[in-house]
């Protein structure tokens, strides 16, 4: 059996996924493809140091290792043939935490900072929860896939003097990895322009098609580009709460650990991300390949069973963006088909604009739950071929 299609306990009390949807969506038993976790247990190799570091019985007040910075210098040289030095590594609690450090770093109060929705929610938050304008760059959908809108952005940039840019690279929710076509057009403009990028990278391990690049690594982005990985979405360790930014410039680097300013690192957290960036490939690979084989899966189910949405096929991360307009259905009787089903997935409003009419499926779990769970969307929603299948399948795993 394939380690990733074996059953695990899923319905614990602690998880935000599980336990929290039938309370966030105000349905029940809900079937959750909604938070960006995988339903798949974490490499043995990091399960393994954290019960060494549990087995040594002492928890007090943690230094950050050498050892950890050489760990992600070392992964970054291998996975993305990126060369950075340790001391351009700098740790914090999650990627959301450097969004906020980055906007307060590299501009003041009411300047103008570019987001490029449909982009994750938090990109917003962290400019206007900061007292900053929030300014839209809206990416184009150019023959069913999307893209930067380079001269939409160049005409933002000359007409509010923004000097910072938050990047999503590769794109949640519409699973792009940016071509080099792509990010070196957005480097032009930037350095035409005098604009610092703040770019969240933290799925460029989760690349199911195509190869990923840094915006840093670019020439002559170095001192304008400071870059945010985690083992969170990589691993499945999102709630061990550790992430990174990269920034070989000095001044970006410095500016940035001030505006991170104290914070202590778990010694649980340390152990489980050295051990996953020194022995975690292997199960990435494999969990990339079932990745691939669920990706595949998805798109097919939806386009025979859903043919009137439009399905775009994550190159990158394992979410699904799904435009449903073509149903004719109002966001609130979407919302409503769709507990009333027992499925629970992120709504497109949730991803600041440009998301109306859209929704967003986690396809991290294994096989039969997400048959089940495409099921209970497509029968929601009135896609007649798979209402006697679901109602065969419907109830495997609902609870597992």
């Amino acid at each position: 059996m394939n380690r990733f299609d074996k059953i695990v306990e899923l319905r614990r009390p602690d998880s935000l996924k599980w336990a929290a949807a039938d309370r966030f969506f105000k349905g029940e038993d809900l079937l959750p493809l909604w938070v960006a976790d995988m339903d798949f247990e974490a490499p043995e190799a990091v399960r393994e140091a954290l019960r060494r570091r549990v087995d040594a019985g002492l928890f007090t007040y943690a230094e950050l290792p050498a050892s950890l910075f050489e760990a992600v210098a070392d992964w970054l040289g291998r996975r993305l043939q990126w060369q950075v030095g340790q001391s351009d590594v700098l740790f914090a609690p999650g990627v959301v935490t450097l969004l906020k450090a980055a906007v307060c770093a590299y501009s003041q109060p009411g300047d103008s900072v570019i987001i490029q929705p449909p982009v994750y929610g938090p990109f917003a938050d962290a400019v206007t929860g900061q007292g900053r304008e929030l300014v839209l760059n809206p990416l184009k959908i150019e023959q069913g896939r999307y893209g930067m809108d380079l001269a939409d952005l160049e005409s933002k940039l000359r007409l509010t003097g923004a000097k910072l840019l938050l990047l999503c690279s590769p794109h949640n929710p519409a699973g792009r990895v940016w071509s080099i076509e792509e990010l070196e057009g957005l480097a032009a403009l930037c350095r035409t322009y005098g604009v610092t990028v703040a770019s969240d990278e933290i799925h460029a391990d989760l690349i199911l098609k195509g190869a990923h690049t840094p915006l840093a690594s670019l020439p002559g982005m170095a001192e304008r580009a400071v870059t945010f990985i985690a083992p969170s979405k990589t691993f499945n360790l999102a709630g061990l709460h550790t992430s990174f930014a990269i920034a070989t410039d000095e001044t970006l680097r410095a500016a940035l650990n001030d505006a991170l300013g104290h914070r202590d690192p778990n010694p649980l957290s340390i152990a489980a991300a050295e051990a996953a960036y020194r022995d975690g490939e292997e199960w990435l690979e494999a969990c990339l390949e079932y990745l691939r084989g669920n990706t595949a899966f998805a798109a097919a189910y939806l386009t025979e069973k859903l043919p009137q949405a439009v399905v775009y096929v994550p190159e990158a991360t394992y979410l699904m963006w799904v435009d449903l307009r073509p149903l004719g259905l109002s966001k609130e009787e979407v919302g409503r088909r769709l507990v009333e089903g027992r499925v629970a997935v992120s709504g497109g409003s949730a991803f600041v604009s440009e998301g109306e009419g859209r929704i967003r499926i986690n396809l991290a779990t294994r096989r039969a739950l997400l048959e089940d769970g495409l099921g209970r969307i497509v029968t929601a929603l009135g896609g007649s071929e798979a209402r006697v299948e679901a109602q065969a399948n419907g109830e495997e795993g609902a609870g597992a």
